[in-house]
């Protein structure tokens, strides 16, 4: 973001940090993660970190994006839940077509609570193209897997790491 009048340069920001309350500081972190959490609607995580990943077999990444799924310590973004699911419908499922209703019955199935506005990371996901398709008939790109791939080895990564 550009410094501009009505937004104070980070740099001054960051200075003055050490003279606020606890409270505020809590207020102030819950508003960053909120602002943070809406920018990164529509991304993925690996969109954040390069990766190299060695191939895989595709159902077993779409046994391992279950598994991630289900696993409520993971945080994933809407659009990593989303494309977790569009591995297991393609590939578990075996459905060459499917919607964003479905994704979002694949979320629940899982134990994650529905995404209200599914329609935003499938959109992030067909803009960058590991979607094809519209949100009532996708299908997942062969860099819509590759790239399921990468976010199952970056998930299974971090937690090794932890």
């Amino acid at each position: 973001m550009s410094e501009s009048a009505s937004h104070p340069p980070i740099p001054e920001v960051i200075q003055g940090l050490p003279y606020y309350a606890v409270p505020e500081l809590e207020l102030l972190k819950s508003h960053l993660d909120l602002t943070l959490a809406i920018r990164l609607e529509g991304q993925l995580s690996t969109d954040r970190v390069d990766l190299v990943v060695e191939p895989e077999e595709e159902e077993g990444v779409a046994s391992t994006a279950k598994v991630i799924l289900r696993n409520s310590e993971y945080d994933l973004t809407q659009a990593d839940m989303s494309l977790l699911c569009a591995v297991i419908l393609s590939e578990s499922y075996r459905q060459g077509e499917f919607s964003s209703r479905d994704i979002n019955d694949v979320i629940e199935e899982n134990g994650r609570p529905r995404v209200i506005n599914i329609t935003s990371p499938v959109s992030g996901l067909i803009g960058h193209g590991y979607l094809v398709g519209t949100t009532k008939k996708l299908g997942l790109s062969n860099e819509g897997r590759a790239k399921a791939r990468d976010l199952v080895e970056m998930v299974l990564r971090s937690r090794n790491a932890a």
